[in-house]
């Protein structure tokens, strides 16, 4: 008894000296901080438990296996030990813990270098060889006693006890409490029994997603036939009707190239023509004279790869923290498609890894004719030495110039992703950026400078263009493709929260010559809007799956959604003046008036109930609604891998 308990607890050392120097840092002192010290060391020493009850299955069954179950148990506690120790970094470092979905980026972390330098990750190695070395030991010690190991009912009890100790006080302890302090390998077996109940609860459901889809995210001013009904998203678009609250010349029949330029976490807080004071976007704030912009765009997710999906393809990522990366064979069809039966040919162009998140492979299933990373890239600039997020920018904006220039021939439609402005937030050695406000902190100042550089390429971008005799046939989009906080709301993680300045981007229309009357927007609209207002300005009909509606038109009062799946899983939407945030882990709900408080300080949800009711349902529907098409494979109707639609007729058109 007392040689197992021994081996329990050097096992389990490494996790409890994480609880206490890292999960429960910093947190008020409160009864329920108290219990939840005593929930997490029962989860600490049932994991503990779990391994000792797997060994000793294990040592029955194949008691013939001794060595290599010694060597297996010993890589098996050391992973959990690893896997320990990165979020205990994560937590320490971002307030974010390790999950379920961030294992999918394992194959990508060698991006993922010069942001682990910024954050001096180097200094955590000592504590985390010591980390994996515990395992080894514990097993080499005790290994000749636990030949003798029999769990009988008493042992059993006791790791019982322990798990239902933990499982219960993660549910009835403050969710965001259990979000910190939880044993992050049990707050991953939780997940995936969550994950079952709401399988079977999925299954259950009978609501008729074809029937929600047209009651509450129902496209306005669209020409349109369903052609299934099975897949409520999947239609044929034939034309656009309305009042226009702008036009962009397009003759009839001209195809001239189309350019989607998403620049890298450039938030709608530091651009000079939405407000800021800072001077960091002069070249986008001239470009807005002259363009149409929109001041009140969102993002509809966090991450580049959720905003790409969103923008092209008029669909919101799913709901449950997966990652687009496990997601490159479903069928998706957008801007892509449509503009390669419009004639076009199509061209995805970023100065990062391309492998990162399965970008060649996903981008080349979806309507691409082209894809170039980082990689490819580098070839034009061979002295530039990259970082391991990928090239400056001024190089990808050259590459695109060029690239457009040789296919000129040919109507051209780009998909542009910068990469500077990410963090770390590295500036070229020869580029000198202004000298920002004292008062902001190191971290913000980085970001600022960045932001500047992006901001100098896109203007570099334009004057290429024009260089080149390209800029009058051109048709320049350019946004943001998610925003990041730098401190408000006391955050500095874009995985975190769903407010302004995680969000909030700007959107400019640009065609040199062609822009009727330069024009403000201040209609709340997203990305999901971009794939209907493109096929509105250039007259393309075909399948797709936008929930979009075109800004082109004057727009009745809707909600615009966005959701952030990560972290405390908070959905939202953008109603008039007012921004609802429902934080599903916590059932909170968040209004706020952005008119009297734009920097979302005070929540008045509580003196507006029937509003708060109404958009509750709305955020709600929004999930389950995509939660259910996912889950169902319910996208598109057609065999994954089989991405084109042109075996489809259209149905009678629909009006509505």
């Amino acid at each position: 008894m007392t040689t197992l308990w021994m081996f329990l607890l050097f096992l389990t050392l490494p996790a409890l000296i994480v609880r206490c120097t890292v999960l429960h840092r910093h947190l008020a002192m409160r009864p329920s901080l108290l219990i939840s010290y005593v929930v997490g060391v029962c989860q600490d020493f049932f994991i503990t438990f779990e391994q000792l009850f797997l060994f000793a299955l294990f040592r029955s069954l194949f008691p013939f296996a001794g060595d290599v179950l010694f060597w297996v148990f010993v890589l098996f506690a050391t992973l959990l030990q690893l896997h320990l120790i990165v979020d205990a970094i994560l937590h320490r470092k971002t307030a974010i813990r390790m999950e379920v979905s961030f294992l999918s980026l394992i194959n990508d972390a060698r991006c993922f270098l010069d942001s682990a330098k910024e954050k001096r990750i180097w200094r955590f190695l000592p504590i985390a060889t010591l980390f994996v070395m515990i395992p080894a030991w514990s097993y080499w010690m005790f290994w000749d006693r636990l030949q003798a190991v029999s769990l009988d009912k008493e042992w059993l009890l006791i790791g019982g006890c322990l798990g239902i100790i933990g499982a219960i006080g993660h549910y009835f302890l403050p969710k965001k409490l259990s979000y910190a302090t939880d044993q992050i390998v049990f707050q991953h077996q939780l997940h995936y029994v969550q994950k079952l109940f709401r399988f079977i609860k999925r299954k259950n459901d009978r609501t008729d997603m074809g029937l929600l889809k047209r009651i509450r995210f129902q496209s306005q001013n669209e020409k349109k036939s369903t052609p299934s009904s099975e897949y409520p998203l999947f239609k044929y678009t034939q034309g656009f009707s309305g009042e226009k609250v702008f036009d962009v010349c397009v003759g009839e029949g001209e195809k001239p190239h189309v350019i989607f330029l998403f620049m890298e976490s450039f938030r709608g807080k530091n651009v000079g023509t939405l407000g800021a004071k800072n001077g960091a976007s002069p070249h986008f704030d001239r470009l807005s004279q002259e363009g149409i912009l929109f001041t009140d765009f969102y993002a509809n997710s966090v991450r580049t790869s959720r905003s790409a999906l969103s923008s092209l393809f008029g669909i919101p990522s799913d709901m449950d923290g997966s990652e687009v990366a496990s997601k490159t064979k479903t069928p998706f069809i957008g801007i892509p498609q449509l503009m390669q039966e419009g004639g076009y040919q199509t061209s995805y162009l970023h100065n990062g890894p391309i492998e990162f998140e399965k970008q060649d492979q996903f981008f080349s299933l979806h309507g691409f004719d082209t894809v170039h990373g980082g990689e490819t890239i580098a070839k034009d600039f061979p002295k530039i030495k990259p970082s391991s997020w990928g090239l400056p920018d001024e190089c990808l904006m050259n590459h695109a110039a060029n690239f457009l220039e040789a296919n000129k021939e040919t109507p051209q439609f780009l998909t542009l992703f910068t990469i500077t402005n990410h963090h770390p937030w590295n500036l070229p050695a020869h580029y000198q950026p202004p000298a920002f406000p004292l008062e902001v902190s190191r971290i913000y100042r980085k970001y600022l400078n960045t932001f500047h550089y992006s901001d100098a390429c896109l203007g570099l971008f334009v004057d290429l263009l024009r260089e080149k005799g390209l800029l009058e046939n051109t048709l320049l989009f350019v946004l943001g493709d998610h925003g990041y906080p730098m401190g408000e709301h006391n955050n500095f993680v874009e995985q975190r929260y769903l407010y302004e300045e995680n969000i909030h981007v700007p959107l400019l229309i640009y065609g040199k010559g062609r822009i009727v009357e330069p024009k403000r927007i201040t209609t709340p609209a997203s990305q999901l809007d971009l794939v209907p207002t493109l096929m509105d300005l250039l007259g393309l009909h075909g399948f797709n799956l936008s929930i979009g509606s075109s800004l082109v038109r004057h727009l009745n009062e809707r909600a615009v959604y966005f959701h952030n799946p990560y972290v405390f899983k908070n959905f939202g939407c953008r109603y008039g003046k007012y921004k609802f945030i429902y934080t599903r882990i916590s059932q909170e709900v968040e209004l706020y008036d952005l008119e009297t408080d734009p920097e979302e300080k005070r929540n008045i949800a509580r003196h507006h109930p029937k509003l708060v009711c109404d958009l509750l349902h709305g955020v709600k529907d929004y999930k389950r609604l995509f939660h259910h098409l996912y889950g169902d494979k319910r996208i598109v109707p057609m065999d994954e891998g089989a991405i084109s639609p042109g075996s489809f007729t259209p149905a009678p058109l629909d009006l509505r």
